[in-house]
């Protein structure tokens, strides 16, 4: 079993705005269902909610981290006590008992919470910035990936016509485990 994670940000690191995404890049869009279908995913509760999606994301084993009630169905697997959400922080691969991979998509309080377990990240990286965003990736988060894992490999150099934004997608390697 193995742990990545997958993000988009712009250029500062922004990753929503309001509890949306900042950009609509179909390329984009279509790497994170061929690297996430048929996976389990892991979210926090404001990422579940952006999805607009009951049943979560489709064709996954959905994980939603929270400390509120939600409304779903069988297809998510809400995680409601705090206290269960730090266990599973540090016993995810007790709690999967699976051999799939895990895939962590957000937010940016899941994404710091799990930075220090991940093998990969799957890194998307905007060449705009957006001064609306109130989301960004924490500076943890942030420092992680700067110190513990390689440069990364492109993976695909992509350019939206229609939203005029030039991206790179990107795969990072952990090289050095957090002490």
């Amino acid at each position: 079993m193995s742990l990545k994670m997958i993000v988009a940000t712009g250029a500062n690191f922004e990753i929503g705005v309001d509890n949306k995404l900042l950009w609509h890049l179909p390329e984009d869009m279509q790497y994170f269902k061929g690297q996430t279908e048929y996976c389990n995913v892991v979210m926090g509760n404001n990422t579940f909610d952006s999805l607009n999606l009951k049943k979560g994301l489709p064709n996954r084993n959905n994980v939603v981290l929270t400390t509120k009630t939600l409304q779903v169905n069988k297809m998510v697997r809400p995680q409601y006590n705090p206290r269960y959400c730090a266990y599973f922080t540090n016993n995810f691969k007790d709690v999967f008992n699976c051999e799939g991979t895990i895939w962590i998509i957000g937010g940016s309080q899941i994404y710091e919470q799990f930075i220090d377990y991940v093998d990969e990240i799957h890194w998307t990286q905007l060449e705009k910035s957006y001064p609306a965003a109130n989301k960004f990736l924490s500076d943890k988060t942030i420092g992680v990936m700067i110190k513990e894992f390689d440069k990364g490999t492109r993976i695909k150099q992509c350019y939206d016509e229609k939203s005029d934004t030039s991206f790179t997608i990107n795969v990072l390697k952990r090289i050095k485990q957090s002490t």
